[in-house]
């Protein structure tokens, strides 16, 4: 995973900067519509069905 290292520094500095701890969930929500569209367009790409 390409985020992987730097996700709990992400985490921390996300919570602390909003001070929700649902950040934590927005964070893993839009690192997987990332890789949704990447996925996407691969497949597009290289005509995977």
């Amino acid at each position: 995973m390409l985020f992987g290292g730097t996700t709990p520094v992400m985490i921390v500095w996300l919570v602390d900067l909003t001070g929700d701890k649902l950040a934590i969930t927005w964070y893993l929500a839009a690192l997987a519509a990332l890789s949704l569209a990447a996925v996407a367009i691969a497949r597009r790409r290289f005509g995977i069905r």
